[in-house]
């Protein structure tokens, strides 16, 4: 399967779970945390009804970041699950009862950190009113997740992981971004009388902000933000 058919395959995946989840269906907690990402006790359902997350909803949650923390110090290959249980308070009972396997963990820390991602950039555009203020969102948010993430920490003890994961989600990212950017994409349209390849500029942005990863500058984020509008004006 290629790389574009397994983040379809795993775009579907989510979009089902996320749905049961939004209707009520009952999804076992791990899934839960991972498409909802951490929740504060009290909450609310998609249909705005008040809910409470659960003792085993709590507990996967502080699991996963537990391991995202161990990742980031000593990789994954040394990722020890004593160590994740000593970060995150849990027996090792609790950790296997969710988690019966390493793999299974890390699996979850990826879907996790690639909802949060899919929902962070939506929610960030949501809020622009024109075009210009929706990629200045966007591209804020992902220069913000990159140290929340701990990518470059992963990316220093962890190369070849950090690698495979970027090459399989970046279809799937390039299509989210594209997705929100519309509202922009219609004003370059419109400044240019013709239809410029999203995907392509999409694609552009993506790889811009990972090279930051790969090579870290100084410069403050607005200060990124703005070459790269100074960038895309040449276009217009």
């Amino acid at each position: 399967m290629s790389e574009v058919d397994e983040s379809k395959a795993d775009t579907l995946s989510d979009q089902q779970e996320a749905k049961k989840a939004a209707t009520g269906i009952k999804i076992d907690p791990v899934k839960r945390v991972v498409l909802g990402g951490a929740r504060s006790k009290k909450s609310t359902d998609a249909n705005g009804k008040k809910t409470r997350s659960t003792g085993a909803e709590q507990s996967i949650t502080r699991i996963l970041d537990a391991a995202m923390e161990s990742a980031s110090r000593q990789g994954l290959r040394n990722l020890s699950m004593s160590d994740v249980c000593r970060i995150a308070g849990v027996a090792r009972g609790t950790l296997y009862r969710y988690f019966p396997s390493k793999e299974a963990l890390l699996e979850s820390l990826g879907q996790r950190t690639r909802h949060q991602m899919e929902t962070g950039i939506r929610e960030a555009a949501a809020g622009a009113k024109t075009g210009n203020e929706c990629l200045r969102a966007v591209i804020d948010l992902l220069i913000s997740v990159t140290v929340e993430t701990k990518a470059r920490d992963i990316l220093e003890v962890e190369p070849l992981f950090f690698m495979e994961f970027l090459q399989r989600n970046m279809p799937h990212y390039i299509k989210v971004v594209t997705d929100v950017l519309g509202p922009f994409y219609d004003e370059i349209d419109a400044a240019m009388d013709h239809k410029v390849d999203r995907t392509l500029f999409t694609e552009m942005i993506l790889r811009l902000q990972i090279s930051y990863i790969f090579l870290p500058d100084e410069q403050a984020s607005d200060q990124l933000i703005d070459k790269i509008f100074k960038a895309l004006d040449e276009f217009k």
